[in-house]
């Protein structure tokens, strides 16, 4: 009785160790959250987009102050120049500077696709990233180090 115990137990490992092994098929997301993406995507997910659908006219305080605080735009015209004792720019100051507000935060655009392509990120989300990380002002000396435009440390 014990001969034949120990050939099945031999003779179950053989046929354990024989069996092929079958890898688990990935679950598509719409079986694991049990729901599926509209359709189309959101604007905001799409992948492919031409950079010219990227182009914004958002008002940026931050970056209206560093235009003229870099001389890119002409306060002269405002009271105190266009900004205010701390740097931040005063009304007259952003209205001075939001023609070239509005063409800085598109200049890279074009680099937004790319980088967004080529790291399979959708581009409006990493354009809204950048707007929100630096205003598009690509600073290398924030109070803690970051630089660029996304604020990398």
């Amino acid at each position: 009785m014990r001969k034949y115990f120990f050939l099945s137990i031999v003779l179950l490992v053989f046929l354990c160790a024989a069996a092929p092994f079958q890898e688990e098929t990935p679950v598509p997301c719409s079986t694991a959250y049990g729901a599926q993406p509209t359709q189309p995507l959101p604007k905001w997910l799409q992948s492919n987009v031409n950079f010219s659908d990227l182009a914004t006219q958002s008002r940026y305080d931050l970056l209206s102050g560093r235009l003229i605080t870099a001389k890119i735009v002409d306060g002269s015209k405002c009271p105190s120049g266009g900004l205010t004792p701390d740097g931040s720019p005063n009304a007259c100051g952003v209205e001075t500077a939001q023609t070239e507000v509005v063409r800085w935060q598109n200049r890279y655009d074009p680099a937004i696709v790319a980088a967004a392509q080529a790291s399979n990120v959708p581009s409006y989300l990493m354009k809204a990233m950048i707007a929100v990380e630096s205003q598009f002002w690509p600073a290398p000396n924030w109070m803690k180090g970051e630089i660029g435009l996304g604020q990398m440390t």
